[in-house]
């Protein structure tokens, strides 16, 4: 028997050939000055929410987009109705924005996004980074 030890990758190997290829997720806000968007300070944002947590969250759009969800099981389809109210939207945009707020960002909108990462394993290259795609979240 081989020890078992899982690597940052998960549970299967990774598949290297001249490039490694990643996504990462950016969330941006506007500066209250220039009025430019400037990536925000991921673990601020998320001050007593565990950081991994992040990618789950912006996956199901902070809750502010609510859709049933439709699981299908052999030939049925179960809807799931979502759980977040007008309320909750309201509450969590108002969470948003002090956390904008806080980090000195202006508090009207949150762009979240997400990055394709190219990276050379040959170092003449560098990291080539590519948008794919990008979120507005309107905070009003």
């Amino acid at each position: 028997m081989y020890p078992a030890i899982i690597m940052p990758s998960g549970h299967y190997q990774v598949q290297v050939a001249d490039s490694v290829t990643y996504t990462t997720l950016e969330l941006f806000a506007y500066d209250k000055s220039s009025n430019e968007p400037l990536p925000l300070n991921h673990i601020e944002f998320m001050n007593g929410i565990p950081i991994q947590y992040l990618g789950p969250i912006a996956m199901h759009e902070f809750g502010l987009n609510p859709k049933d969800n439709v699981l299908q099981f052999l030939k049925m389809h179960i809807v799931e109705k979502s759980k977040s109210s007008s309320e909750d939207i309201v509450h969590t945009k108002k969470w948003i924005r002090s956390r904008l707020n806080e980090q000195g960002m202006l508090n009207s909108s949150l762009l979240v996004r997400k990055y394709e990462n190219h990276f050379a394993l040959n170092a003449s290259h560098g990291l080539k980074k590519i948008l794919i795609d990008e979120k507005v979240y309107s905070l009003n």
